[in-house]
């Protein structure tokens, strides 16, 4: 049986396509569904995304020449 392939794993930092001003932390994942805590710790429940309302987060010395 082949392993089903998802874009984000348990640990990354991700942020909602519509605030990309807030990180979240991914702490777990069933199927496409997401379940992330904000970084700054404001929000003390996770909040459930679906895949396609996520994006990984980039560092800008990731995009060094």
């Amino acid at each position: 049986m082949e392993q089903e392939q998802y874009k984000f794993a348990e640990g990354d930092i991700v942020y909602e396509v519509t605030s990309p001003h807030l990180l979240m932390l991914i702490t777990s994942q069933k199927g496409i569904i997401y379940y992330c805590q904000q970084i700054d710790g404001m929000k003390k429940k996770p909040s459930a995304y679906m895949e396609r309302d996520l994006k990984a987060f980039h560092k800008a010395e990731d995009s060094k020449n």
